[in-house]
């Protein structure tokens, strides 16, 4: 979760947007998703799912989220 938030601290702050208004909503609506989906990401791990596709899928959310 650590590295997710910093990845998002990243991208906003190379966009120089300089407001942390926005960082702050950004990172608290992906900290409420996660603890919204977590039965949903305890479900995929009892079917096998690895971290590393869980967070793949998040990413692939986010850079969604992100492009529209």
């Amino acid at each position: 979760m650590y590295n997710d938030i910093q990845m998002i601290r990243q991208i906003i702050l190379s966009d120089d947007c300089g407001d942390w208004r926005c960082l702050f909503n950004i990172v608290s609506t992906l900290v409420i998703a996660v603890k919204d989906k977590h039965r949903d990401i305890a479900i995929l791990k009892t079917l096998g799912a690895t971290n590393r596709l869980i967070r793949r899928i998040w990413y692939g959310v986010i850079s969604g989220l992100l492009v529209v």
